[in-house]
């Protein structure tokens, strides 16, 4: 078993859109295998995908688990709603009479990809030889375990979540709720290392990784109220004074101390620490007993910030010398008003160079007085102050020569600018601040810690709510400047705030929104996200299929914010209203997707292309034909022999993607009358599908396609080129080579 380390941000993964994740991943993979063949490229791909995806899961925990109770599925404990992607599995493994699946973290993808082929290929399920275990053992498949008794017991024994609830699906909250209270158990799966995973499952029917388990106990422990953690380490040494002699006195001390290794991120731990040695001590404990039971990390060490903190102490006098710093506001104002405008500029500039400088306390004197500056410019008005400050920051910043000091200066600039609504200025500084950042898949990254608590400082809720309401306003001076400054602190505070007004009545304010959240990345993402996961945004009167405008407008927008981010994970939230009833959602959606225009997008346009609605259908396979997705080609093709109604927009589609099977699809089509008979209906004639291939293969334009259509017209007889519909078609091919020439 790989070994990992564990962080905060880990146990905030969300197991429940893991879950979802997987599920998807294993249709599109089945059905790539289905339709293309186990060794095709594509097929490779997407299993590879769906590897990846369990790899994500494998990092927390031992096994996969699929199972079915109720005609539900459960993917990770997690009951899924039902969906395209989730039906299809469930049909699968009904069909293998399987009702638990068990992928093991050591699966290779070799043995996906064989368990896969059998899943989509398998034979009637009475049939012995057709059973799934019976190929998974001759095939020497051991990490995958069909109805498995450990399987069952997962689920059985392990906490049941259902995805379409809202609610904390972290792994923070999932493992912790698994994990229960009990102090007694919870120091027993403390005692168990990262090699007993088996052991550990089979006593507590987890199968979360104790490693991950550990790290997460000592929060645990941190939320128990003191006392009553005290007195179980009381009784615990109670119990080893009393036992001294007895065998099992080490098994204790060992219990003992992966306990109080845990207690040390307990918020009390001082007091409990003091109150443990008094009672060893008063337990006559020997000194190796306690040396071995109590963390050295117990102690805190602080004797390295005390030496700094000494030592500049020493070298640097805490005052100014001669007058207090209280005075320099006095003397500085003294400046600004017998008008020596460039002596108070020189004096910013040695403070700002003081800021940037090596020593601390010299920083934070220079950031006293620079903050009495400020104050003597909202004073005396003197507009240049603030100005010529805004321009050392920007000089410092451009230089990369900030300390982490100028995020309280540039703070105190922020709030004089929002105290006397001048944004015009504030709109400025954030020019700077965003010089010294970027965007990398929609997460901001920061070039410095001083960059990063300056926009901080910004996303506040009170500055945030001043901007909104500013925005709402409708004033067009100070429009662009509300858009930049709320673009470069793109938080999740500032995405929800404006989510709020998302379908505000003034259509101008509306489009200033979705501008903004356009551009503002991740927490863009996740708010629209979480609007199309709401379903009180989806409530409507009996009967009625569309939305009120109140929440149609909410969802539209929120759709088009998603399309406009251009973000592949916008899909995870689109997917989920592929089959809303509103049919102007649904065409919003593939709007969206084909902005976002990546194989996921693709994805799910096929699975709307084959909608029941006519203009749901067109409209999916017109934007998979401007996706770009070469790839889907043949499964454009395999829609197209399912629905021949829609012959000639899947015709026009592919003359859009192009590509080689395109192009042989098309080639056929038009020299193979039995093949042009199954894609005739009452919406498409033999020759309106030929102009239509005609035209299509002129688009596309490459020799290859030119070289087709010439073939084509001198494969027609002089009657054909005059009659029965030949005539269309001939001057069709006319315009495309006399173009051509």
């Amino acid at each position: 078993m790989s070994k990992f380390r564990f962080f905060q941000k880990d146990l905030n993964t969300n197991i429940g859109e893991l879950a979802l994740e997987i599920v998807r991943e294993f249709y599109v993979a089945s059905k790539k295998v289905a339709v293309y063949s186990l060794s095709h490229p594509l097929s490779g791909k997407a299993i590879g995908r769906l590897f990846l995806q369990m790899g994500k899961a494998y990092r927390f925990k031992k096994y996969v688990n699929f199972h079915i109770e109720g005609g539900r599925l459960f993917v990770l404990n997690i009951e899924l709603r039902s969906s395209v992607f989730s039906d299809q599995i469930i049909e699968y493994m009904q069909l293998l009479d399987i009702k638990n699946i068990l992928f093991d973290s050591n699966i290779s993808m070799k043995q996906l990809s064989s368990f896969l082929d059998r899943v989509v290929n398998s034979g009637p399920a009475g049939i012995y030889q057709n059973m799934m275990q019976e190929f998974l053992d001759k095939n020497n498949i051991d990490s995958i375990k069909i109805n498995s008794e450990r399987g069952i017991l997962l689920f059985e024994k392990g906490v049941i979540y259902r995805a379409e609830i809202d609610g904390d699906f972290s792994i923070r909250n999932l493992l912790g709720q698994s994990l229960g209270q009990g102090l007694d158990k919870l120091a027993k799966m403390l005692s168990f290392s990262e090699n007993e995973i088996d052991l550990f499952i089979e006593k507590f029917n987890i199968d979360y990784y104790p490693q991950l388990v550990a790290y997460l106990i000592p929060e645990k422990i941190s939320l128990i109220d003191s006392d009553k953690l005290l007195k179980l380490v009381n009784d615990r040494i109670d119990s080893i004074v009393d036992n001294n002699q007895n065998e099992s006195t080490k098994q204790s001390l060992n219990e003992l101390k992966v306990l109080l290794d845990a207690l040390n991120l307990h918020p009390a731990r001082d007091n409990i620490f003091n109150q443990i040695e008094s009672t060893i001590a008063y337990n006559k404990i020997s000194k190796d007993i306690y040396s071995e039971v109590v963390p050295q990390t117990s102690v805190i060490r602080v004797e390295s910030t005390e030496k700094v903190n000494q030592f500049l102490y020493t070298v640097f006098n805490p005052e100014l010398p001669g007058y207090k710093l209280d005075d320099f506001e006095d003397l500085f104002g003294r400046i600004i008003r017998t008008g020596q405008k460039n002596r108070a500029r020189s004096v910013i500039n040695i403070l700002i160079s003081h800021l940037a400088g090596p020593h601390f306390e010299l920083r934070e004197r220079a950031l006293i007085l620079l903050r009495f500056v400020l104050g003597t410019y909202q004073q005396l008005n003197a507009d240049f102050l603030l100005d010529h400050t805004i321009e050392k920051i920007d000089n410092y910043l451009t230089d990369e020569l900030e300390t982490f000091e100028f995020s309280d200066l540039i703070w105190a600039v922020a709030k004089i600018c929002l105290s006397t609504k001048d944004y015009k200025r504030l709109s400025s500084l954030c020019d700077v601040l965003s010089g010294r950042s970027h965007k990398s898949d929609g997460i901001r990254c920061y070039e410095t810690v001083a960059v990063r608590k300056s926009i901080e400082e910004l996303n506040r809720v009170e500055v945030i709510n001043q901007l909104v309401n500013e925005l709402v306003k409708e004033d067009s001076r100070k429009t662009g400047y509300l858009k930049n400054i709320l673009v470069t602190i793109a938080s999740e505070k500032a995405a929800y705030s404006l989510a709020s007004i998302i379908s505000h009545d003034s259509r101008q304010v509306r489009m200033n929104v979705l501008k903004i959240l356009s551009e503002m990345g991740k927490p863009a993402l996740k708010v629209c996200s979480e609007i199309l996961k709401d379903e009180s945004n989806f409530i409507r009167d009996s009967g009625k299929r569309e939305l009120p405008d109140d929440k149609w407008f909410i969802v539209r927008n929120a759709v088009f914010v998603l399309g406009s981010l251009g973000d592949p994970e916008g899909c995870h939230a689109l997917r989920y209203r592929i089959a809303e009833d509103d049919t102007r959602i649904r065409l919003a959606i593939i709007s969206a997707l084909e902005k976002i225009g990546d194989e996921a997008a693709a994805d799910l346009l096929l699975v709307m292309s084959d909608d029941n609605d006519r203009e749901i259908r067109e409209a999916a396979i017109i934007a998979l034909g401007l996706t770009g997705q070469t790839d889907i080609a043949p499964e454009l093709i395999s829609l197209a022999e399912k629905r021949n109604t829609e012959i000639l927009t899947i015709i026009a589609a592919l003359g859009s993607l192009g590509g080689t099977e395109a192009g042989k699809f098309l080639s056929n089509l038009l020299d193979d009358n039995n093949m042009l008979s199954k894609y005739t209906s009452n919406r498409a004639s033999r020759d309106d599908i030929r102009i239509a291939v005609v035209k299509t293969l002129g688009r596309i334009g490459d020799s290859e396609s030119i070289k087709t259509v010439k073939n084509y017209q001198d494969s027609l007889s002089s009657t054909q080129k005059i009659f029965f519909g030949g005539l269309r078609i001939n001057r069709a091919i006319e315009d495309i080579l006399k173009n051509k020439n």
